[in-house]
Order: C-alpha cells, then structure tokens, then sequence
C-alpha cells in the first residue's frame, strides 16, 4: 500500500488502489480518526496533536484488545505516514497501550514557527529539550510521550502543551498550579480573550475540515487544502 492510496481514504469506504479489503478497512477508520483529531493540524491553526485509534488485532474486530499492532496495520500506518510526509505533516508512532495506538501528528512548519519564539525556546530548553529545530524537538517530545505510555515514566510530559497549540502562559500556569481563570480545550491561566480567539478559530477549522470530508472530500485533499491555505494567509 502506497502513501498515495492511502491518501485516497474518505468517508465511504472503498477498496484503495494497491489495498486488499482488510487494509481499506483499516486505512478507512484510521483516515477518521486522523480527520476527527488532526483537522487543525491540517488547516494549518494547530502545531501538533496527541491523540490515539483503537487497534482491531489479527482478527480484524474491534470487539478484541490487541497489544501490538500487526503486519497489516504496520503496512497501513507507513502508508499514511509516507503519504502525509509528502504534504509537510509527520505521523509519528509513540507506542500502542491498552489496544489503542498511541500518534503523534505535527505539522513542520508550524512547530518551527513555535521555535522562534524566544520564550519558548528558553522554556523548552529548560525542561531539557533540544529546542534547535523542530525535528530534533520533536524525536524528545515523542520519546518522552513513548516512556510515559509505556509505564518508564509516571510523569505525563505536560510542557508539550506549547506545539499542541498552547499559549506559553497556561502552559506555565498549569505546571505550577496556578488560578485557573477558563476553561476550553485547556485550562487557562493567563490572558482569557486570546485564548478565546485561539478556542475559536480550533474549532472553526475542525468543523470544517470534518464536513468537507463528511461531504465525500478525501483525506489528502483536506490535507492539501490546508497546505494552500497555509500558503496564501498569513499567521496571525
């Protein structure tokens, strides 16, 4: 299975080019799941995000718990990981737990833009990151994510916050256990209008991005609409 035909999943499932019945289905419900968690990424509003999909086994049901992915699923994750590569969006495999696949999905030139924040950097840097590019960040934050899923470390990594699209003051805040002021998708701390503004344009995208693909548009061509948005708007 190519990055190409994987690109090609949308919401009615049909059999993808170079893809047995087993793969499509796998590569269909994987494509949802991307789609329901990563819209932002896409669209070019969200540096990053965590999120998991359940894994169907050797049996191909969902109704099992599977421990590990397998060859199929291995095959198909590739694929979309190639195929989103191609875009400037990484997929990356933090580990499976408790029969979920645990992902990481970035877009580069997002995280990048994080970096050049110097507030950021030091703060990173500080918690013991390689914050000299996005890549090299990024390898520390999934080893990190890799540790905490797999029981090596009872810490979860919560500075990450700041390429999941966090601002940097409510990462801070909730680290230290300040006054929280609002609540969203996270907990704020700090100024609440920006992070309204921040709220808002999320979900504006999400849901976006999650009709058009409901309305028959495929997984590479959302992705593609976000890169060409990303291209001709500038960063607020």
């Amino acid at each position: 299975m190519s990055g190409e035909s994987a690109m090609e999943a949308r919401l009615a499932p049909c059999r993808l080019r170079g893809a047995d019945l087993i793969q499509s289905k796998f590569a269909h419900d994987l494509a949802l799941t991307l789609v329901r968690n990563c819209s932002s990424v896409f669209a070019g509003v969200k540096p990053a995000a965590v999120f998991s999909h359940k894994l169907c086994g050797a049996c191909g049901s969902c109704s099992c718990v599977s421990h590990h992915m397998t060859s199929v699923e291995r095959e198909v994750v590739r694929a979309f990981a190639h195929g989103l590569g191609d875009q400037g969006i990484r997929l990356d495999v933090v580990g499976v737990n408790k029969g979920r696949l645990q992902l990481l999905v970035w877009n580069e030139g997002l995280v990048s833009q994080v970096l050049e924040d110097a507030d950021v950097r030091e703060f990173m840097v500080a918690q013991g990151f390689d914050a000299s590019d996005a890549s090299a960040l990024m390898a520390q934050i999934r080893r990190r994510l890799c540790n905490f899923h797999l029981g090596i470390s009872a810490d979860y990594p919560h500075e990450i916050g700041v390429i999941l699209g966090y601002p940097l003051e409510d990462v801070l805040g909730f680290i230290h256990h300040d006054r929280e002021v609002e609540r969203g998708p996270w907990r704020v701390y700090g100024n609440v209008e920006n992070a309204r503004r921040c709220f808002e344009r999320m979900q504006q995208s999400q849901e976006a991005y999650q009709r058009l693909y409901e309305q028959g548009m495929t997984l590479g061509a959302l992705v593609r609409r976000g890169q060409l948005h990303a291209r001709t708007v500038p960063t607020p």
